[in-house]
Order: C-alpha cells, then sequence, then structure tokens
C-alpha cells in the first residue's frame, strides 16, 4: 500500500480538521450519544489516538495491528456495552471523514482512495476481532476472529497474548495532562477541608473530581478495579456530602484524604516511571483508603472493612 509522500504531510498537518469532522459525522455522533458519550470526549481521548496510529502507518512507521491504543479504545467501548453495530457507525465516521479530507484537497484520485480504505479496512477487521476477543470471553480472554468470507466466528484457545496486551497499556499523555490538571484542583480542594476553611460543598466538589478522575482510569484494563473504586468514592461523596458526621469526623477525614490524595499523586508518578512494585503497593493501599474514607463519612468503624498495607 503506497500513500505518497505529499498525502501524508497533508494527514500531519490537517489532524484537526478530520478529527472536526468524525466529530461531526452525523451516524457516529448519535452511536455515540445514545450511549451517553460526549463525542468531543471520545475525539479528545481516542480519535487523536486513532488518527495518529492510522498515519503512522501510511508512514511505514507502525504495523497494522500493533495497536495498544485501540486495545485501550475497545476496553472503553466494552465498559460501555456498546453493540458491534454502533461500533461500526462510530469508526465508520473515520473512514467518511478521511474520504471528506480527501475529496476536499483534491486528493481523491484513485490509487490514493484505494490505499486509504485498505488501511482503514485492515484496521477495522482489527478492532472487530479484539471486540469480539474481549468481550465474548472475557476472562480467559481466548481468540475469537471473525472469517469475513465464511462469516463464521470460529475459536481458537490464546490465553495470554491479548490480556498481556491490555495490560501493558500505558497512560496517554493527554490522560496525563487531564490527570494532572485534576491533581492541582483536588489538592486545592483538599486544602480547604479544615476547621478554618471547611465547607461542606468541598466535599461534593472533591467527589466530582475524584470521580472525573476514577472515569479516565477505568479505561486502563489493568487499573480498572482502582478506577471504579475512585469512581465509588467520588459518587459517595457527591450523594452524601450533606451529613453531618463529616463535621463531626472532620480532623480524621481531612488527615485521611490528605494522605489518599498524596498517595494518589504518588502512584501516577510510579505509574509513568513504570515502577510495577510500587504500583501494586500503592493501589492496594489507595482503595483500603476509599473505603476508609467512606467509613468515616458514614461515621461507622468496621474493622473487617478496613485493611492496611
Amino acid at each position: 500500500m503506497n500513500i505518497n509522500k505529499n498525502l501524508i504531510e497533508k494527514l500531519v498537518n490537517s489532524k484537526s480538521v478530520i478529527l472536526n469532522y468524525w466529530q461531526m459525522n452525523n451516524l457516529s455522533t448519535q452511536a455515540l450519544t445514545i450511549h451517553k458519550i460526549n463525542p468531543s470526549f471520545f475525539i479528545k481521548h481516542f480519535g487523536v489516538r486513532i488518527l495518529n496510529y492510522y498515519i503512522d502507518i501510511c508512514k511505514g512507521e507502525r504495523e497494522v495491528g500493533n495497536c495498544p491504543e485501540v486495545i485501550v479504545m475497545i476496553d472503553f467501548f466494552k465498559t460501555k456495552k456498546l453493540p458491534l453495530e454502533d461500533i461500526f457507525l462510530i469508526c465508520n465516521g473515520f473512514k467518511n471523514s478521511l474520504m471528506k479530507f480527501l475529496f476536499e484537497t483534491n486528493q481523491a484520485d484513485f490509487e490514493s482512495v484505494s490505499s486509504a480504505l485498505s488501511i482503514f479496512e485492515l484496521n477495522f477487521y482489527g478492532i472487530i476481532k479484539k471486540y469480539i476477543i474481549i468481550v465474548c470471553n472475557d476472562r480467559s480472554y481466548c481468540d475469537y476472529y471473525l472469517d469475513i468470507d465464511s462469516v463464521d466466528i470460529k475459536h481458537h484457545c490464546n490465553s495470554n497474548i491479548d490480556k498481556e496486551e491490555i495490560n501493558n497499556v500505558e497512560i496517554d499523555e493527554y490522560d496525563l495532562i487531564d490527570l494532572n490538571d485534576i491533581e492541582e484542583d483536588i489538592n486545592s480542594i483538599a486544602s480547604k477541608i479544615t476547621f478554618e476553611h471547611f465547607n461542606i460543598s468541598l466535599i461534593k466538589e472533591l467527589g466530582v473530581k475524584l470521580e472525573s478522575y476514577g472515569t479516565i482510569i477505568c479505561k486502563y484494563h489493568q487499573y480498572l478495579e482502582f478506577g471504579k473504586a475512585l469512581k465509588e468514592l467520588g459518587y459517595f461523596m457527591i450523594m452524601n456530602y450533606q451529613k453531618e458526621s463529616i463535621s463531626k469526623n472532620l480532623d480524621n477525614l481531612s488527615f485521611l484524604i490528605e494522605c489518599f490524595i498524596n498517595d494518589l499523586i504518588l502512584w501516577k508518578n510510579e505509574t509513568v516511571s513504570n515502577n510495577d512494585l510500587a504500583k501494586e503497593h500503592l493501589i492496594k493501599s489507595l482503595i483500603s483508603n476509599t473505603k476508609q474514607i467512606i467509613c468515616v463519612i458514614e461515621d461507622v468503624s468496621d474493622e473487617n472493612s478496613i485493611e492496611l498495607y
């Protein structure tokens, strides 16, 4: 598949245009919004990665099928329980955006269109295959593959490869930027949770930020349990920020929150530096701390629900 250098250069320089076409595509937008996925969120967190991957293939710098970014997107689709027909519409929106760009830039000769479509079709085949792998047998990660010619789903056990791919996906640079921004907000809010500055609305604000943080973390399969714990804590704070026990236990609560946030930031930094042992220990500690904070807000003492690491 030969993509001329002039077209590749135009693709690189027009990423925002193509992504905007994708975000404005009616069918893909409908498929996203029906599952309560904001199209701009999808483009920012997934569309950018997919387009960069596509361009890298055109450049010859990456191979079709070698894309951890796709696995992250597919795992997100699985979490949202998207059916294949909606995934088709979303991916087809990307193809239509590419075609629109080719025609508007007078690049729509047969060879360019054929090459662009061939790369898209191979990528789309890979997306369908990996989605079937994850959804059809989430626990064993057996290798289901789609036979296009016979329209038949076959089964072939391959229990390690795809699971390793999923668990080795690094946190995307755009997500790291968002996490850093949320951490700044969390630090600012947490510093005010004292007797001197306290306002009950701060608990709700902190809950909103923690839920947002957890939503990003949940996109990464290896941190899914941790992300869910963060979202649970955030939601609990949002729903219970008016409880009298918060003021009653403010000293203890502010101390726990301060320790929790320090560990959260430390975990993020260790994750970026790929310190696996530190990551594993900190996740256990952080999940335990979410339970402790919930117990303090509920004003209960349940030794069995608190594990110290």
